[in-house]
């Protein structure tokens, strides 16, 4: 994830605009979608965050995110070939600490982990066939709407 924008407001509190790109999978299927190859797809996150300064380099930020999410693979069957798509929309709250291995700078790298909650905004299967419109099949309500875990990484933040 890709810090875009970072504006401070008083030292030890800074809000930013965050833009990235998302590499989802999915690991459990069900069995009619047994063995197929399920190929990771790509997709976009972007939100905004506030960060407050702790000591020693850390600080808190909570973030808001819409991320999106999913996975897809090509089929051929009776002689027809085309891609199922599952896409899966969220907002995310994730609560992170965070580590700046600098304190100062216009760039400035860091490490983060912490907890995350997120609620789903949209999600549907589409199947793509060429020459026949774009099926599409609404899968919210098969979904748990609610999704708990752990997230972490590292980021460079650019100030402007």
């Amino acid at each position: 994830l890709l810090g875009l924008m970072v504006f401070q407001a008083e030292a030890g509190v800074k809000f930013g605009v965050k833009g990235g790109l998302v590499l989802a999978n999915i690991k459990s299927v069900p069995e009619t979608f047994q063995g197929y190859s399920w190929e990771t797809k790509r997709g976009l996150v972007g939100g905004v965050s506030l960060e407050l300064g702790l000591l020693g380099g850390f600080s808190l930020q909570p973030e808001v995110l819409y991320v999106q999410k999913g996975t897809q693979f090509d089929f051929e069957m009776e002689g027809i070939t085309g891609k199922f798509e599952t896409r899966v929309d969220t907002i995310e709250i994730p609560l992170l600490l965070k580590f700046n291995l600098i304190s100062g700078g216009p760039t400035i790298p860091s490490f983060y982990a912490g907890p995350f909650v997120g609620f789903i905004s949209k999600a549907e299967n589409l199947i793509k066939i060429e020459g026949y419109p774009t099926e599409r099949e609404d899968i919210k309500d098969n979904l748990t709407s609610t999704e708990y875990g752990l997230t972490f990484g590292a980021g460079l933040v650019q100030s402007l």
